[in-house]
């Protein structure tokens, strides 16, 4: 069982997720970019960030582009992107109790 400290760094990593693709106006970021950038704040982030992409990819808050194209690891090597669905969330039309955005909004 998760703690409850560990569950709300995940939903804040999620949140750190969307809120960085909703300031690229919609550019496609890749997933290696994401993490160097959450490493200063997060130093544990190398693993957890695949299953926060996963979970926002699932919920069709990203879009996963290129995953078919192989690296050392393939899932940081993709570029993803935020979608309507997601640029939602952080607008705040839309709500998920998994997702807290960053105060800068």
């Amino acid at each position: 069982m998760i703690s409850k400290q560990e569950a709300a760094r995940k939903r804040i990593t999620r949140g750190s997720i969307l809120y960085m693709l909703y300031v690229s106006q919609s550019a496609p970021m890749m997933v290696s970019t994401i993490e160097l950038s959450m490493l200063p704040e997060n130093p544990q982030i190398g693993t957890e960030l695949v299953p926060q992409i996963n979970y926002l990819a699932d919920r069709g808050y990203i879009k996963v582009i290129d995953p078919d194209n192989p690296s050392v690891n393939p899932m940081r090597g993709v570029l993803v992107r935020i979608t309507d669905r997601g640029q939602d969330v952080v607008e705040g039309t839309a709500q998920d109790s998994g997702i807290i955005l960053p105060d800068e909004r």
